[in-house]
């Protein structure tokens, strides 16, 4: 995975970036790859000659992060559910209802309810993606198979409604074992319990 999420671009970043790569193109400093803000751009090569562009008339092109390279996890998944949780548990608590957040990914991650339900269960399983020709795969991760890392559902999240990304978008539902305001039984039982997923 890419520390930008992949697809997405921040054009705060890209003004920053823009101002921050005139000076050195326009020097003529002869490098033909520059980064900042996260993103990398090339120079354009002429081609009639072949070699890089000089100015006037030169063009960069964006080169996205890989949609495909790294390690699949669902970590930043949870870390987003705990951030939603935070913003809404008093208003939950307050209105005396069960807080319960929709998560989903999409098919470039890589990433299945499996990976949620691994990491809610603490079961080891390490997945990697990549594409022919990714030249980096992933910063190195440290992993210890007897010590695998686990999730627990903060007390005031009912569950989690994961929504797969794959027509007719079915759900699973994972519900909190121990909440501090349970989901409506209607919900439990249309969801199929822990493990059943719902178009």
């Amino acid at each position: 995975m890419t520390t930008r999420p992949t697809g997405q671009i921040d054009t705060c970043g890209t003004v920053r970036a823009s101002l921050f790569y005139r000076a050195p193109i326009l020097s003529e400093t002869g490098a033909c790859v520059f980064r900042s803000q996260g993103y990398t751009f090339l120079l354009q090569a002429d081609p009639s000659t072949g070699q890089t562009m000089r100015p006037p008339g030169m063009r960069t092109i964006l080169v996205p992060p890989s949609n495909m390279a790294g390690v699949v996890s669902a970590g930043p998944v949870t870390a987003g559910i705990e951030r939603k949780v935070s913003k809404y548990r008093a208003l939950a608590q307050e209105a005396g209802l069960p807080l319960i957040v929709a998560v989903g990914a999409d098919k470039f991650t890589g990433l299945q309810v499996q990976h949620l339900d691994d990491l809610l269960e603490g079961v080891f399983r390490l997945s990697v993606q990549f594409n022919f020709g990714d030249s980096f795969i992933h910063h190195p991760v440290e992993v210890d198979p007897f010590n695998p890392p686990r999730w627990t559902m903060p007390p005031e999240l009912a569950g989690v409604l994961w929504v797969n990304n794959d027509f007719p978008f079915t759900t699973a539902w994972r519900p909190n074992p121990a909440p501090v305001t349970p989901a409506p039984p209607a919900l439990t039982a249309k969801e199929g319990g822990l493990s059943g997923e719902n178009p």
